[in-house]
Parts: structure tokens; C-alpha cells; sequence
């Protein structure tokens, strides 16, 4: 396996949006509700997509010439971050949450935040290994057609070395 990390260009935004709709359905598809579950089909993450584009890194595998996962840093917090099932537990996670704890390091971000859904147990162990913290319990709401769903969440902190 030969995974770069890169840039995503608007080229990515097909793939981006079936990696991240699969694995968004992988984690959180048996933890929200259905009409949430139902809003977020395939067309919802493709439309979604190109707002990430500008502040997204990729981790791509050259050997099988595919998008195996992503990272957001956004202002000063891990917006979104993740990886095909078959990169699960190769490092990938890890190599892409540092790239993004870095971009935002070096962007000035002494305290970075990110949001995990409650229960979510795998993706929590994952970010307190990676030395993140549970600052806080809170809500995440999305509105469906069938009206406003919510989910509650875990804000997680990291304090982040000074870069330069």
C-alpha cells in the first residue's frame, strides 16, 4: 500500500462523496435516526462535497489509483475526518488527523476542537488515543422532511504545540 497525502481538488468530488458516504453510514448509520439516515444518501454528500474541497487533505492510494480517506481542519476544529473500511487500522486515521491537527497548528489554533457522536465508541477511542479529550456533552440537529432530528455529541479538545 502507497497512501500520499494531498490536496482534494473538485476532480475528487465524486469519490470523496461515495468514501465519505459509506463510511459516515459505516459509523453513525445505526446511531441517528431513520429520517435522518434517509437524508443522507449518496446525492446529499455529493452536493455537500464541494464546500469541503478548499480546506480538505486526502489520503490516496496510488497503488490502487483510489481515495481512501479525508480530513477537514477548519478554523479550529477537525470538521470531518474519514476513512474507507479498507483502510481501517492501517494508520491511515491517524496520518490524516495529524495532517489536519498541523494545518491547524500552523494556522495559529492553540486549542482545536472536533465533534463525536455519542457512542460512537470506536471513533472515541480512536481520538483519546490520539490524545484528544471529552470537553463537553452537546447536540447536533439536522432538519429532514420529517422534521428536526438531533443527536447528541461529544465536543473533544486538544491542546496543540505551537508551530514554527
Amino acid at each position: 500500500m502507497s497512501i500520499i497525502l494531498r490536496p482534494a481538488t473538485v476532480e475528487d468530488i465524486e469519490e470523496v462523496a461515495a468514501v465519505w458516504h459509506d463510511a459516515w453510514h459505516d459509523g453513525h448509520g445505526e446511531l441517528v435516526s431513520p429520517p435522518w439516515r434517509r437524508l443522507r444518501d449518496r446525492e446529499n454528500f455529493r452536493m455537500r462535497a464541494p464546500g469541503l474541497i478548499p480546506n480538505m487533505i486526502l489520503a490516496y492510494d496510488e497503488e490502487a489509483q483510489a481515495i481512501c480517506g479525508f480530513v477537514v481542519p477548519e478554523e479550529d476544529q477537525i470538521e470531518d475526518l474519514f476513512v474507507a473500511a479498507p483502510y481501517r487500522g492501517t494508520g491511515t486515521a491517524a496520518r490524516l488527523l495529524r495532517a489536519g491537527e498541523e494545518k491547524l497548528a500552523a494556522a495559529g489554533v492553540a486549542l482545536a476542537q472536533l465533534e463525536c457522536t455519542q457512542r460512537n465508541d470506536r471513533a472515541q477511542r480512536f481520538y483519546e488515543k490520539m490524545g484528544w479529550r471529552v470537553a463537553r456533552a452537546g447536540t447536533q440537529e439536522v432538519d429532514t422532511p420529517e422534521g428536526r432530528q438531533s443527536l447528541d455529541i461529544w465536543v473533544m479538545e486538544k491542546a496543540l504545540p505551537r508551530s514554527g
